[in-house]
């Protein structure tokens, strides 16, 4: 379950960071902004397949969700 929990914060990470590399996309350097869109898209990527990592941990663990008590 540990390892879930961290997949999860990483989740959070990558969250917050998606989030901000498409806010510069949109709005920063529009010298920048095509590298920036191509890494969100990335970023999103990465976020998916955490999902089906974090879906797989809690699978093996016989659990459906991460709670403060594991």
């Amino acid at each position: 379950m540990r390892t879930a929990r961290y997949t999860i914060d990483v989740m959070r990470h990558v969250r917050a960071l998606t989030s901000a590399t498409a806010s510069l996309a949109s709005h920063g350097d529009p010298a920048a902004r095509s590298e920036l869109a191509d890494a969100a898209l990335d970023l999103k990527s990465a976020l998916d397949r955490l999902h089906e990592a974090r879906d797989q941990l809690l699978k093996a663990a016989g659990a459906e969700r991460v709670t403060d008590a594991d």
